[in-house]
């Protein structure tokens, strides 16, 4: 994964490559858990924003295009590393932390260990704790101590001492002490070394002879040999992904992959894949909650009208009766009476009784509830009939989206789901692919354009609706609509005419409509941000390009 040591190791490489010698312009944070550092360097690749996120579960270290700063909800940090040019980027040999080497002596140490514990430090030349992005008020002023770590080159150099330790966790099964010995491969690469040493992962170690322990450590030296001439690729499992690595994965042969150019692209690409993820997550969510709400509300209700079904009308005219039967005996302002049942056989029954009406009144009344109840009766057993069989639906439904994991399940829980949930006017698909309230126009090529309807709506349009490699829009320079540009296959590439049109929808969407030639920016959607803090309406964009197009309606 990204945070793997051998990852960062690879990407460190490369940001030392283009970014030593780059200035910093600002240090600051417009998100909970990411920072951002915009850098200025002679080389076009040595300038740009290091986002760096130690948010739980999902650290990160990504070089991108410059990130503009939102208007309010930012705050300046690390002002020590300002107008400060970078002298190196190193990793601690043995450990998961990048460290900045600024030319006034300071570092920045991020902490990418993937937990809660994860820390950008900034330290000086003797390391005192100059200031902390988590924590700081109890780590400011601190000492910074800094534990002697040995590389994974040379943990395994002495090939008969690294197999004695190996050796000495009998009982554990391969793949366990490999990692337990040699932390800086994770799970992914000790389960690489063990499929091409031919050992099952689960093989304990008190099996294997010296041949076997050999064949592990000469196939760990290679896998350390390969991390350092990377060729980053992601792979997939249908539109999961599975594995971001720095080489190719013997024990994931047969899967679909995706290669890359650098390490930093191929992070970026799968940091940005695990956001997406957890926003369908969050959609899941979402629609498992109003399912499940919608569910237990109707199964009360059928409880209720099965509970009225069962009760007899005729207890209620039998009470009614009673009464006059024995009206002598009953008296206005009684609340109950006890009447000997010359109805029903012997005994007595205990009637309830209105005390504010006279008797023949309080008969009446139980008369008009036997005529009521017989009326309900059939409108119980219609209604009964109808949330059973939402129940049913519910149930299913609940089962359904309790089995959906990624986009693609959720699509496909739409498609089968949305018309009867639509029928029992259940509001929970609005946000997760229900029909789009927006402006909806077909383009060259029979592409969509959404437009957006005001700020709220180009909100929803934006952040929830669009996908990551559609299309988007928007005039320059001036109020108007998000316009999206809905792409069907991510590996076909999308018309000219098709760009060109939804340019100008988006241009006569805007304060310029009336205007002659229009510039309008546009970019895939995943490089359109919402920093919090920012108005409805408002986003950040990155490697946005520029169209002219005159304003009109196709």
């Amino acid at each position: 994964m990204v945070t793997n040591f051998f990852t960062l190791r690879a990407l460190t490489l490369e940001l030392e490559r283009s970014l030593g010698g780059s200035w910093v312009a600002e240090v600051f944070t417009q998100s909970k858990n990411e920072l951002l550092i915009t850098l200025h360097g002679a080389a076009e690749e040595a300038s740009g924003t290091l986002s760096v996120s130690v948010a739980p579960g999902l650290n990160y270290v990504i070089l991108r295009e410059r990130v503009a700063r939102a208007r309010r909800n930012s705050v300046d940090l690390f002002q020590d590393m300002v107008s400060k040019r970078i002298g190196s980027i190193e990793i601690d040999p043995g450990d998961r932390t990048l460290i900045l080497n600024m030319e006034n002596g300071w570092r920045l140490l991020i902490q990418q260990y993937n937990t809660a514990s994860s820390n950008i430090i900034l330290a000086d030349e003797k390391n005192i704790v100059g200031e902390a992005f988590k924590n700081n008020k109890h780590l400011a002023g601190t000492f910074f101590r800094i534990e002697e770590r040995i590389s994974p080159e040379r943990a395994i150099e002495d090939a008969p001492s690294f197999i004695r330790k190996l050796s000495a966790d009998g009982s554990m099964g391969a793949c366990a002490a490999l990692k337990k010995n040699l932390p800086a491969l994770g799970l992914i690469y000790a389960r690489e070394v063990l499929y091409r040493s031919g050992i099952d992962e689960n093989m304990p170690i008190s099996e294997m002879g010296n041949d076997l322990l050999k064949r592990i450590r000469d196939e760990t030296a290679k896998i350390i040999q390969e991390s350092l001439n990377p060729e980053p690729m992601v792979y997939f499992r249908g539109s999961r992904m599975l594995q971001l690595s720095l080489m190719p994965l013997g024990h994931l042969r047969g899967t679909e992959v995706k290669k890359f150019s650098s390490v930093n692209d191929a992070v970026k690409y799968f940091v940005i894949g695990a956001l997406q993820g957890e926003e369908t997550e969050s959609e899941i969510k979402s629609i498992s909650d109003g399912i499940k709400t919608e569910l237990e509300r109707t199964k009360r209700a059928l409880g209720k009208s099965e509970r009225q079904a069962r009760i007899d009308p005729g207890e209620y005219e039998k009470a009614g009766k009673l009464l006059l039967a024995h009206l002598p005996d009953i008296c206005k302002g009684m609340k109950e009476v006890e009447l000997q049942d010359v109805i029903g056989g012997s005994g007595t029954v205990k009637i309830a009784l209105d005390p504010s009406l006279p008797p023949v009144a309080n008969a009446e009344r139980y008369f008009n509830k036997a005529k009521a109840t017989r009326a309900s009766l059939e409108k119980s057993a219609k209604r009964i009939v109808q949330l059973a069989a939402k129940v049913d639906l519910l149930t299913q439904a609940e089962m359904d989206i309790g089995n959906c994991s990624n986009r693609a399940q959720l699509e496909k829980f739409l498609s089968e789901h949305r018309q009867d949930l639509k029928r029992l006017k259940m509001n929970i698909l609005e946000t997760a692919g229900a029909q789009p309230p927006f402006r909806v126009f077909t383009v060259a090529g029979g592409y969509e354009v959404w437009v957006g309807k005001n700020n709220v709506n180009n909100d929803m349009l934006t952040m929830k609706y669009a996908k990551p490699q559609d299309l988007w829009f928007h005039v320059r320079g001036a109020g108007g609509s998000h316009t999206v540009l809905r792409v069907k296959d991510s590996q076909a590439a999308v018309p000219k005419e098709a760009i060109v049109q939804a340019a100008a929808i988006a241009a006569y969407y805007s304060k310029m409509r009336k205007a002659g030639s229009v510039p309008v920016a546009y970019c895939e959607r995943k490089y359109v941000r919402k920093p919090r803090g920012l108005a409805a309406g408002a986003v950040v964009l990155e490697r946005e390009k520029v169209i002219f197009v005159n304003p009109k309606l196709p």
